[in-house]
């Protein structure tokens, strides 16, 4: 995994995920590895397909919808 650095960090954040945080290409692959149910934690390894960096993306439970897509 490459080395992010804070700057990089929230920039990536801010911009919701959707671009590599260092090469800022659109093209990546994501897999999960890890799905902690109890603490609501999805670990996923992303790859740029670009400049070939990885990392990994934390997503936690932020919400709920009904089978209707309503809160």
């Amino acid at each position: 995994m490459g080395k992010i650095t804070r700057q990089q960090r929230d920039t990536y954040l801010l911009d919701g995920g959707s671009r590599c945080p260092f090469c800022s290409s659109r093209e990546m692959v994501s897999e999960i590895v890890q799905y902690d149910r109890l603490g609501g934690v999805i670990h996923c390894e992303v790859q740029c397909m670009k400049c070939k960096h990885e990392w990994i993306d934390v997503f936690t439970l932020t919400g709920v919808l009904d089978e209707d897509a309503r809160e």
